[in-house]
C-alpha cells in the first residue's frame, strides 16, 4: 500500500510539476533562484490573504519532496556526471526557446525575439538537438522570458502569493503565467510518452540544480516558508524589470504597489516625468548658453556697430586729412 501511495505520488509529481517546460519553478519547494545564497534573499512584504493555507500546502510540497524529487534528485546527481548533467540541462533548456521567443515579441522586444531564434535554429543544428550551446559562441546569450514576466511588463500586477501544490511558489499572476506558457509550448503537444519523459526530465533536472540552495534555506531560516516567498517574490520582479525597458512608453503602468513600494515609480505617469526630467536636465545647459548668446547678440552688435561707424568715420578722416595735404 505505501509503494503504490508513493508510485502515485511520483507520477503526479513527474506529470504535474513541470507543465511549464521553460520554468525552473517546477520543484515541490524550489524556484528559479539557483546560483544565488540564502543571505542573498532579502525579507520583502508580500500580499499573503491566505498564508495559513499556503503555509499548509508547503508543508505538504515539503513532504511530498523528500518522499520523491529529492532522493531522486541526489541520486541523479551522485551517479550522472556533471558533464552529461549540463548535456540533459541544456537539451531541455533549448526546448524552451520557443516560448521565451513569443514571450520577448509580445513584450516588444523584437531584438531578443531574433536572439532567441537564432539560439534555437544554431543549438538544434549545430548544438546536436540542443545538447550543447554552440549560440552562445556566437555571441547570442540566452535570457528566458515567461508570460508572467511579459503581463508584469505591461503592469499587471501580481494578485495574491499562493503556494500551488507541487508546482510550488506563484501568484495569481503568475498562475495564468504558467497556463499560457503550456498552452503556448509546442512540444507539450508531442506523443503523452514523450512529454512525460521530458516534463519528468526537466523536473529532476530543476530539482538538482535548486538541492544546496534549498537545504542550506530550510537549514539556516528561522522561516523557510517566508525565505521562499521572499526569494519568489525578488526573482519574478527582477524578471518583470528587465522586460519593462523595452515596451513602448504607453504601456509602462504601475507595478503591484505591494511589492514596490519604496521603489522607483515605474507607472505610466512616473516614468514620463523622469523621462522629461532627464530630457530638461540634458537640454537645461544648452538652453542656458543660447540664453547667453541671445542676451549678448544686441550688445555684441551695437559694439560691432559702433566700432564699424568709427572705423569708417577715421578712414574718411584720414582720406581728408590726406587729401587736403595734397592740395597744399
Amino acid at each position: 500500500m505505501r509503494k503504490n501511495l508513493l508510485g502515485l505520488m511520483l507520477l503526479a509529481t513527474v506529470s504535474a510539476a513541470p507543465l511549464v517546460a521553460h520554468s525552473a519553478e517546477v520543484s515541490a519547494v524550489g524556484i528559479d533562484i539557483r546560483g544565488s545564497r540564502p543571505e542573498d534573499i532579502k525579507t520583502v512584504a508580500a500580499d499573503d490573504p491566505a498564508e495559513n493555507v499556503n503555509r499548509g500546502t508547503y508543508d505538504f510540497n515539503v513532504g511530498l519532496d523528500k518522499a520523491t524529487l529529492r532522493p531522486i534528485a541526489k541520486g541523479y546527481k551522485k551517479v550522472v556526471p556533471e558533464y552529461a548533467r549540463d548535456r540533459v540541462d541544456n537539451f531541455l533548456t533549448n526546448l524552451s526557446e520557443p516560448v521565451s521567443m513569443l514571450n520577448s515579441i509580445a513584450q516588444g522586444d523584437f531584438d531578443q525575439s531574433f536572439v532567441t531564434f537564432w539560439r534555437f535554429i544554431i543549438n538544434t543544428t549545430f548544438g546536436i538537438g540542443g545538447l550543447f550551446d554552440q549560440a552562445q559562441y556566437a555571441g547570442l546569450e540566452r535570457r528566458e522570458e515567461g508570460f508572467d514576466q511579459t503581463l508584469g511588463s505591461y503592469g499587471v500586477g501580481e494578485g495574491p502569493y499562493v503556494m500551488l501544490p507541487v508546482f510550488g511558489p506563484s501568484s495569481a499572476r503568475g498562475v495564468v503565467g504558467k497556463v499560457v506558457d503550456a498552452v503556448t509550448n509546442p512540444f507539450n503537444y508531442a506523443a503523452m510518452p514523450v512529454t512525460l519523459a521530458r516534463t519528468g526530465s526537466d523536473a529532476v533536472n530543476a530539482r538538482t540544480k535548486n538541492l544546496d540552495l534549498i537545504e542550506d534555506i530550510e537549514a539556516t531560516s528561522f522561516d523557510p516558508y517566508a525565505t521562499i516567498r521572499s526569494a519568489y517574490i525578488q526573482n519574478t520582479e527582477k524578471n518583470v524589470q528587465e522586460g519593462r525597458g523595452d515596451l513602448p512608453l504607453v504601456f509602462r503602468k504601475d507595478f503591484n504597489k505591494s511589492t514596490n513600494a519604496g521603489k522607483k515609480d515605474f507607472s505610466h505617469s512616473g516614468v514620463l516625468a523622469e523621462q522629461k526630467a532627464e530630457v530638461k536636465a540634458k537640454e537645461a545647459p544648452k538652453k542656458a548658453a543660447a540664453k547667453k548668446v541671445v542676451k549678448k547678440a544686441p550688445a555684441k552688435a551695437k559694439t560691432e556697430v559702433k566700432k564699424e561707424v568709427k572705423t569708417e568715420a577715421n578712414t574718411e578722416t584720414k582720406t581728408q586729412n590726406t587729401e587736403v595735404k595734397k592740395e597744399q
